[in-house]
């Protein structure tokens, strides 16, 4: 059977505003009979639209989300990061509602900062965040206002930071600058504005890798804070020493002076003080544990956390320069640690499981250099 619909069709459209109907009515001849459809009556009912809207042929995403200078809908980012570090400001024609992300994880002094300037001259800093070091339990500041929860302690004296994000309302005519500057070294710091108006800021495949990968990304990376670092090559399965040399920058909590690569929890050299109380010594933690000591003594023998080399310094002053040498011998298994000349610590130790080699070595409650 065919079917044969004519040209000769009406389309009747009135409109009534916020409402478009259409009528429509079509003949359509068949071979073996008649069928009069009519009165085919398609309400399309749009509330709270403007009929300009609807004149311009605009999508409902650009009318509930507005478009961006290029005319799209999509919202863009704008990320500084150890890579990225320094200062920019956007100014936008158009009121907007952006995302501001903020993680301040640093091995040294560093600081974040959000500036939100209006058309009618008022200025305020809606986000700022300052931390000395890694262990700095300092937390940010939205609109003057602390943010306890972003910081947390991770272990006793050791602390780290939050991603925290927050919405600021912006009007046309209004500018925010962000800011994000300081020795972040390694650390996974970064201040990001998301909004119509932003474009995406470039960076390398590693740090989106960081960012985007690891999870340290989502609560910070405490490898705590350095001012320089030294580039070594440090094999378990061999004999090696190193020495650092400068002045003492923090004792606070559990101050990291110096650390070896590896996560907070997986340090593979760990030297550090607890309120300047004594100075302390981890070689890859959990991985090498010392089992007697002829100078010092091992706190918690036998464990398997928390357990260290306790050196014979007593104090470790604030402004003290000091040389640290630290001498390991894998043929006998022993480690010597002399403190500004003097033998400190004499321990043997047992390798459960053969760590990593050290690439770097990164002064954190110090300032100075490795050789």
């Amino acid at each position: 059977m065919s079917t044969f619909c004519p040209p000769d069709r009406t389309v009747n459209i009135f409109i009534i505003p916020e409402v478009i109907c259409a009528h429509i009515s079509y003949m359509c001849l068949q071979e073996k009979g008649f069928i009069h459809m009519k009165s085919i009556l398609i309400i399309l009912i749009i509330l709270m639209l403007p009929l300009s809207v609807i004149a311009n042929s605009d999508s409902l995403d650009s009318v509930l989300y507005g478009t961006n200078s290029s005319g799209s809908t999509s919202r863009g980012t704008y990320r500084l990061y150890r890579n990225n570090k320094g200062q920019r400001t956007f100014t936008f024609t158009q009121k907007d509602s952006l995302k501001i992300t903020a993680l301040l994880s640093t091995y040294g002094q560093a600081e974040l900062k959000v500036i939100h300037d209006k058309t009618n001259g008022e200025s305020s800093k809606f986000m700022n965040w300052k931390r000395s070091n890694g262990s700095d339990s300092s937390p940010l500041l939205v609109n003057g206002s602390v943010v306890s929860e972003s910081m947390f302690e991770r272990n006793p004296g050791d602390y780290s930071p939050k991603k925290m994000t927050r919405t600021l309302n912006v009007k046309k005519g209004d500018s925010i600058t962000i800011s994000l500057k300081g020795n972040i070294g390694k650390g996974r710091a970064f201040l990001s504005i998301t909004g119509k108006e932003i474009k995406n800021s470039k960076s390398t495949e590693t740090d989106r890798n960081d960012h985007n990968n690891d999870s340290s990304y989502e609560t910070g990376n405490n490898s705590s804070d350095y001012a320089s670092s030294g580039g070594v090559n440090l094999s378990y399965s061999k004999d090696w020493q190193f020495e650092v040399e400068g002045t003492i920058t923090n004792t606070s909590h559990f101050a990291r002076l110096f650390t070896g690569d590896g996560s907070i929890h997986s340090r593979r050299i760990d030297a550090f003080t607890a309120n300047g109380r004594g100075f302390k010594f981890r070689l890859a933690n959990k991985k090498i544990y010392f089992t007697s000591a002829s100078v010092g003594s091992i706190h918690n023998l036998g464990g398997k956390s928390d357990h260290w080399l306790e050196t014979t310094v007593g104090s470790v002053k604030k402004g003290e320069k000091v040389s640290i040498k630290v001498q390991y011998s894998y043929r006998s298994k022993n480690l010597k640690i002399h403190w500004n000349g003097k033998l400190v610590a004499d321990a043997n130790f047992k390798i459960s499981s053969m760590p990593k080699d050290v690439k770097s070595i990164s002064l954190n409650g110090m300032s100075g250099t490795v050789k």
